[in-house]
């Protein structure tokens, strides 16, 4: 899934808020729908398989604090919902 990044302007800091807050619901919470939707469907089969790779800002900080933040969520969002999932 592509996602949106943080960076602004090279002498700029801080995130207009506009940006922090579209953020999480462009990197965050559509995958996570996404997955909800797919792990849904799996159960109701009885079987299926989930593929969600995501990047190293999930779990090092990097210079873009808020895609870290949205990406360290989904991680943990699918090891919550692996713990619901398994047998």
């Amino acid at each position: 899934m592509a996602g949106q990044v943080d960076a602004g302007p090279p002498r700029q800091i801080v995130e207009p808020a506009e940006q922090v807050a579209l953020l999480p619901a462009v990197n965050l919470a559509g995958p996570a729908a996404l997955v909800a939707a797919l792990a849904t469907s799996a159960v109701a089969r009885g079987r299926g398989r989930i593929l969600l790779i995501v990047p190293a800002a999930a779990f090092h900080a990097l210079p873009y604090a808020h895609l870290c933040r949205c990406k360290a969520g989904l991680a943990r969002f699918v090891d919550a919902l692996l713990l619901r999932l398994r047998p």
